[in-house]
């Protein structure tokens, strides 16, 4: 996976717009999921974060840190992917029959595509990997330890 100096800051800012765009640290969304990344508590779980801290904007920030580091590193920093899977799971991604995705994915997306985090992201890999970004998403690269 690439690693450069923005990455991190701008896909978390990127993943923040697009769940939580009030920034709420209390919001707790109709499925249950979270604080300012919309971490659901059995997410938390899997990967032994304490659920009853995710209104704690740091907590629930590294939390959606140590979630984005697996995604990347399983879909190859493929940002789509990335974007889907931390949205609505990795199964709407792995699963043949369900990706791309129905509706509320291909909104997400187009969401994320219109916000201009996602194009500084994309800009910022298209830099980083000399001019040649992966047609599909781009790649990127998260660094560093919560």
């Amino acid at each position: 996976a690439l690693k450069y100096a923005n990455a991190e800051g701008d896909f978390l800012k990127l993943i923040g717009d697009l769940e939580n765009a009030k920034r709420d640290p209390n919001a707790v969304s109709k499925t249950g999921a979270v604080g300012l990344y919309q971490i659901e508590p059995d997410t938390a779980r899997q990967y032994g974060r304490d659920p009853s801290k995710l209104t704690e904007p740091i907590y629930n920030q590294q939390t959606a840190q140590l979630i984005l580091r697996k995604l990347v590193a399983k879909y190859h920093g493929d940002i789509d992917k990335v974007l889907l899977a931390y949205h609505s799971g990795e199964g709407a991604v792995d699963n043949p029959a369900r990706f791309p995705t129905g509706p509320e994915g291909r909104g997400y997306l187009s969401r994320a595509h219109a916000n201009p985090g996602y194009q500084k992201v994309v800009i910022e890999i298209h830099d980083a990997t000399g001019g040649n970004p992966i047609v599909a998403g781009a790649q990127v690269g998260l660094g560093g330890a919560p």
